[in-house]
């Protein structure tokens, strides 16, 4: 069923660069990824394409996927001209963003990244670009506070949901909330491919934190001083907003990344610290420097 677009909207759209979709997707998730690439296609807001970035080669519990593993719907899709599929090096979560970013960064593009295995309601990207049309910075649709505690970070599992929790910066100046807001990826997030000029930062960023690519793109904004805002659903059918996610074990990539987030981010900090690139320091309220 095709959406008609409506006039605010398409005009909206006009004055932006093209918006596309990008995700990856690993071999145990293939039996649901037509559903999601079809939710994803089925937007209010139409992208101009969705990249699907694989690989053969097998990186932690992804155990590579070739052409053969893909269900015909998927090429189906590749063959009506709406989805790419792109073969690549696999680089883990990185697969998600960074693809596109070497096919796009010399471009002026609007990227949303997306999950393969959730299905997204219909105003999902149209509340991310009505959102970035406003604000021109980062949007997601699920952020954490990163909470600040006697002048430095608290653990990353103590970070909490923005939209439950808003007042949860700690002492930190209110220009810097932005700054200090993490965009999770698991319901999407929007970025302009300007945001990401310097690729040999990102690799850098990116060999520091292996798995946590939510992480090095944080860096890269707090480099670049972009910050991160929620997506707005003003206007939009709240019957929209059912995330159909599956629930995952406790164990595997989740679980690795919740005891390993805090060292990734270790690791982060003393780089940008060491070569002047970003300190927290510098965003503290006088509360917060005076608990350093």
């Amino acid at each position: 069923m095709s959406v008609v677009m409506p006039e605010d909207l398409a005009a909206l759209v006009a004055e932006l660069p093209p918006v596309e979709v990008s995700l990856t997707a690993m071999r145990s998730r293939l039996a649901r990824l037509p559903e999601v690439l079809e939710s994803l296609h089925a937007q209010s807001l139409r992208p101009r394409r969705i990249i699907l970035a694989i690989s053969e080669d097998p990186f932690a519990l992804d155990e590579g996927i070739t052409l053969a593993h893909l269900p015909r719907r998927i090429l189906a899709m590749a063959e009506a001209g709406w989805l790419d599929i792109l073969f690549t090096a696999n680089t883990g979560p990185y697969r998600k963003l960074v693809p596109w970013l070497q096919r796009n960064g010399r471009k002026e593009r609007l990227v949303a990244t997306a999950d393969d295995d959730t299905i997204y309601p219909l105003g999902w990207l149209e509340a991310l670009v009505r959102t970035y049309a406003r604000q021109r910075c980062v949007v997601a649709h699920r952020c954490r506070a990163m909470t600040v505690k006697n002048g430095q970070f608290v653990p990353y599992r103590e970070w909490p949901n923005l939209r439950l929790s808003e007042a949860a910066f700690g002492p930190v100046k209110p220009s810097a909330r932005p700054l200090l807001t993490l965009p999770t990826g698991v319901r999407g997030v929007l970025y302009h491919s300007g945001f990401f000029e310097d690729a040999a930062l990102l690799a850098r960023l990116a060999s520091l934190a292996p798995l946590q690519d939510d992480l090095a793109f944080k860096a890269m904004m707090l480099c670049r001083g972009i910050g991160t805002v929620l997506a707005s659903r003003d206007g939009l059918e709240e019957m929209d907003w059912q995330f159909d996610t599956p629930k995952q074990p406790p164990d595997g990539l989740f679980r690795h990344n919740r005891t390993a987030n805090d060292e990734a981010w270790a690791r982060i900090l003393a780089m940008l610290e060491s070569e002047g690139r970003w300190r927290l320091a510098d965003h503290l309220s006088e509360q917060g420097s005076s608990l350093r």
